[in-house]
């Protein structure tokens, strides 16, 4: 009747720490509305200005992820601690909200106050004054999405009914399929759309990218993240039971998880449980690209977490400076992910580990050196706004910076919705300078053309903002299975 009946919240709270920011993938989607929750204490002119920069940092960074991982959700702004900086600052602060989001892509998402015109809503922490005004909000924009207002089957929902009546963390998809028929659901077409809808609504979690995925729907999306969460933590805020871990013997897996980034499969049973899917968890950790083999120790079972390597102020290699095969990669017109590194340490190691002669990686929080032969090392460098590639055989820096530019194209599509842009930027040794990769092609710049060989966007479906997804990875991504 074109009237909305009441509605149910699924509320996330998303992890504040670094360490958590590679898996929002997981959760993030166009079927939500998301409240940036901050500090009014910390805009304040007479705030410190370090402390009023972070602030702006994190406002910034949590408008561009919700950006990146959706494309028309809406967003809410909350201000919090009304009753310690009074309601004549708000003026002041939303100022600096409109000047701070004025140049983000996002910024044209951020729901008004329609109180006060504000840019965000102020919430007095004492008497909770401004709650109601953000529930009233909140629900009103949602209504509005139109996946709110789209018709599910009744069957659908039955079967939804029975599936979380089990009460199970997750069960088989055969399970599902036998509770589907009892529902009267019994094509695979059908089954397989009622199950993608659930999935993008978050009330279930379903993988269809390998049959291990598929074989398993999750029925408690919570379980997964925490699951998830018990291997890529926050060593100071979210502790280990030490004692457990010296009953098992323990310790010294758990230092090298968090200075190495190195998991062992012994310390994996322990963290899930014996009962838990191992083999699907790790399949996804895989998938996802936030777990690699690790398989240079010589021990069986191990795997590398690159977003648990330790930060440390020598966290950057250092590499030849007359070498010839050096790029960047410039994010600067939008910005660069976190996780994007993680992810291209997870696939690098992937494909050395094949190599015929290759080494154990040297890996740090934002540099890392991966050997891929005989005398042959790539070294990959995060900074704020770029990514720097260098690869110490200059008969070889094309193809490896095509490997780079597919590898980066597939965690476009895989993991950041398909919304990073960034430019390629090549050395030249001759201008001694690095040059638009446009340019560099156009002039035939060794060692990144010739006339055999050229890593180009058109050779490679690549594009600016965007990325054909019948791009063929498996000739050097085959080791992801």
């Amino acid at each position: 009747k074109g009237k909305v009946a009441d509605l149910s919240y699924f509320i996330w709270d998303l992890g504040g720490q670094d360490v958590f920011y590679t898996v929002h993938h997981l959760f993030m989607t166009d079927h939500g509305t998301y409240l940036l929750v901050f500090d009014m204490r910390d805009l304040l002119v007479n705030a410190e200005k370090a402390k009023k920069q972070e602030a702006l940092r994190y406002i910034e960074f949590w408008l561009n992820t919700v950006h990146l991982h959706t494309s028309s959700a809406p967003i809410l702004l909350v201000g919090t601690f009304l009753d310690e900086i009074g309601i004549e600052k708000t003026k002041e602060i939303d100022l600096l909200l409109r000047k701070a989001t004025s140049g983000i892509a996002a910024g044209n998402r951020v729901v008004k106050n329609p109180d006060s015109d504000l840019l965000f809503f102020p919430l007095d922490n004492a008497s909770t004054e401004g709650i109601e005004m953000i529930r009233e909000v909140t629900k009103a924009v949602t209504e509005k999405q139109s996946h709110v207002n789209k018709l599910v089957s009744v069957k659908w929902m039955k079967c939804l009914d029975r599936i979380l009546a089990t009460k199970r963390p997750w069960l088989p998809l055969e399970e599902v399929k036998s509770i589907a028929k009892i529902c009267n659901i019994t094509s695979a077409l059908e089954i397989n759309t009622m199950l993608e809808l659930f999935h993008k609504l978050g009330v279930i979690f379903w993988l269809t990218s390998t049959d291990a995925l598929k074989s398993i729907v999750t029925t408690n999306p919570s379980w997964l993240i925490d699951a998830v969460g018990k291997v890529i933590r926050d060593r100071e805020h979210h502790m280990f039971d030490m004692e457990k871990i010296e009953q098992h013997a323990l310790e010294s897996e758990v230092e090298r998880m968090f200075s190495k980034g190195i998991v062992s499969i012994d310390l994996l049973w322990h963290l899930w449980g014996e009962d838990a899917q191992i083999e699907f968890l790790l399949d996804l950790m895989r998938r996802s690209m936030l777990l690699s083999d690790w398989k240079y120790s010589g021990k069986d079972q191990e795997y590398l977490v690159p977003a648990l390597i330790g930060n440390s102020e020598h966290s950057r290699l250092q590499y030849p400076v007359d070498i010839p095969g050096k790029c960047v990669f410039d994010f600067s017109e939008t910005f660069l992910p976190t996780g994007v590194y993680e992810r291209l340490v997870c696939l690098l190691v992937a494909q050395s580990v094949n190599q015929i002669q290759t080494y154990e990686p040297v890996l740090m929080y934002q540099s890392c050196k991966v050997c891929f032969g005989k005398d042959l090392f790539v070294f990959l460098h995060a900074g704020e706004k770029q990514l720097t590639l260098v690869v110490t055989k200059e008969r070889e820096a094309s193809k490896y910076l095509s490997m780079l530019l597919s590898m980066l194209n597939k965690i476009q599509f895989d993991a950041m919705n398909n919304s990073m842009s960034w430019n390629v930027k090549l050395w030249s040794a001759g201008e001694g300078q690095y040059v638009a990769y446009e340019d560099a092609r156009e002039s035939r710049i060794c060692p990144w053309f010739d006339k055999e060989t050229a890593a180009s966007y058109d050779n490679l479906n690549i594009k600016k903002n965007g990325l054909d997804d019948r791009l063929d990875l498996d000739t050097f991504l085959g080791s992801l299975g």
